[in-house]
């Protein structure tokens, strides 16, 4: 797949058995060997990631070959691992969940949420866009990037448990019981909202630092022109979204939705 060995999981090399660290007994006994192991087992996931971003922007992502997390726009890397560390990954991802609380809770944001689902992603994106007819060198895109990444690489929880521990961080005494699953998100190219579901983890994965070796994880860059442009790529999803919230919302009790690993 082109990421080789610096892509945690996407590497067979002797991670299955035999081999350094197996000890020729099918043990594995060497971290990295059973880490690599563990991320094979779970595979990689096409995932996207949407930007609002000028034509040197999207170049100065391309020459870096990685997507950072906001964070690191403004600190180097090695002081997001020390937020990390001392943070801990609950309170990160509450933090990216309820994000006016990030710079409180964390200070520099060391995240970044990847959506299987591209229109989810696009229509966030679309809040931070602008289109300038009379000087394009003056407009920020929406630039959709399309990625193959290792599913080891995301937290592992999807947005409504990260809603459910929400009271705890926060410290506001909210009930996590009162957290509801479906949630409907208003952007610019849809002003009327979008309904996304909480539990499924497609709707949004967090994940640490980045998405690195970008250049050989993309599979595809898509360019949103317009907000009517994007307006029209989502609507299909949109009613699609609606239909499923009303056919959801009309069961009861809650369960949770079934989805492929």
């Amino acid at each position: 797949d082109g990421d080789g060995d610096g892509d945690g999981g996407s590497s067979g090399g002797n991670a299955a058995g035999g081999g350094d660290g197996a000890g020729g007994s099918g043990v594995l006994t060497d971290v990295n060997t059973a880490f690599r192991a563990f991320g094979n087992s779970l595979g990689r996931v096409t995932t996207y990631r949407a930007l609002a971003l000028d034509d040197a922007a999207y170049a100065s992502i391309m020459a870096k070959n990685v997507i950072f997390p906001s964070g690191q726009l403004r600190v180097s890397e090695q002081e997001l691992a020390q937020v990390i560390e001392a943070k801990g990954v609950r309170k990160i991802a509450v933090a990216r969940l309820f994000i006016y609380h990030l710079s409180r809770l964390l200070g520099h944001d060391p995240s970044i949420s990847l959506h299987d689902d591209w229109q989810t992603t696009t229509l966030i994106a679309s809040g931070y866009a602008r289109y300038d007819r009379w000087d394009p060198s003056r407009s920020k895109r929406v630039h959709l990037f399309e990625v193959s990444c290792p599913v080891v690489e995301s937290m592992g929880w999807n947005l409504h448990q990260v809603a459910l521990q929400a009271p705890a961080v926060l410290g506001d005494g909210g009930d996590p019981t009162e957290q509801e699953p479906w949630f409907c998100f208003p952007a610019p190219a849809l002003p009327e909202g979008l309904w996304f579901d909480g539990r499924l983890q497609r709707t949004e994965r967090y994940s640490l630092y980045g998405v690195p070796f970008l250049r050989e994880r993309l599979r595809r860059a898509l360019v949103f022109n317009s907000q009517q442009e994007t307006m029209q790529a989502l609507l299909p999803f949109a009613q699609h979204q609606a239909e499923l919230h009303t056919l959801d919302t009309a069961k009861s009790p809650l369960t949770s939705p079934s989805e492929s690993p």
